[in-house]
């Protein structure tokens, strides 16, 4: 197996008093590298970047400089708290990925369930900070009953709303809503027996922008597939590796 040379516990940003921290990754070796930055799921509610390592480590596999970040979780901090910690990620890759091997023109991100909406939604706005997203078993449409009845007391804490109540601030956090001409490229991964996020989401976005995102549903498939027996796994992988390399070319590569 691949040896991979890890740097924990890196501060990336301070917000609110919350010292905002990641875990860097990469192959072993010299080599400059394009950068991916991945969020753990949890419904923006829970979760660590130690409970979403087996990911970070697979793409530094796959020959990636990886920032795998915590982020600030509701209720004590609601949207868009943790959008902004993303963002400060990213500016912090842009200003600090060389020192660990990361080429800083070569930015993309990563995202499983809730930290996969995060990852679209900064790409799908205006001057994304990202080449490219990608996001495995993620709500896009907020406003759309977007997780399953037992589990949209995450939603409610993300907002800090209902969205009768607050639907612009709905909109305002739905991928669906900004996407558009200006967004980066976005792979969307979808289990068709995902029983928590409703295997449509992906194909909400992907309506409103054919030309920038792509949708793979990969069929027996949960939520967010974690074992190398889950199916879809591997192929959602492959899906991975080509897109990310597809998207990771820049000018002096050609």
């Amino acid at each position: 197996m691949m040896a991979l040379r890890r740097t924990p516990d890196v501060e990336y940003a301070v917000h609110a008093g919350v010292s905002l921290r990641l875990d860097m990754v990469r192959p072993a070796g010299d080599a400059v590298l394009p950068v991916v930055l991945t969020l753990h799921g949890g419904g923006w509610c829970a979760g660590t970047r130690q409970g979403n390592a087996g990911f970070a480590h697979r793409l530094a596999r796959l020959g990636y400089v990886v920032g795998n970040l915590s982020y600030r979780l509701a209720p004590e901090y609601p949207y868009p708290a943790a959008l902004d910690d993303l963002r400060a990620a990213a500016a912090w890759a842009r200003a600090h990925a060389g020192e660990f091997g990361g080429d800083p023109r070569r930015i993309g991100v990563f995202g499983s369930s809730a930290g996969g909406h995060l990852a679209v939604l900064a790409a799908a706005m205006p001057d994304p900070p990202f080449a490219c997203a990608v996001s495995w078993g993620a709500p896009m449409d907020l406003r759309d009953a977007p997780l399953a009845a037992s589990h949209r007391g995450y939603l409610l804490a993300f907002l800090n709303d209902c969205p009768h109540d607050a639907p612009a601030r709905y909109a305002d956090a739905s991928p669906v809503h900004w996407i558009g001409p200006h967004s980066a490229p976005i792979l969307l991964l979808h289990g068709d027996d995902d029983a928590l996020v409703p295997p449509r989401q992906p194909d909400l976005l992907a309506a409103a922008a054919p030309a920038h995102v792509e949708v793979v549903h990969l069929p027996n498939s949960p939520h967010v597939p974690d074992h190398p027996s889950d199916p879809g796994i591997e192929e959602g992988w492959r899906h991975i590796e080509r897109f990310l390399a597809a998207h990771f070319v820049i000018e002096s590569d050609v």
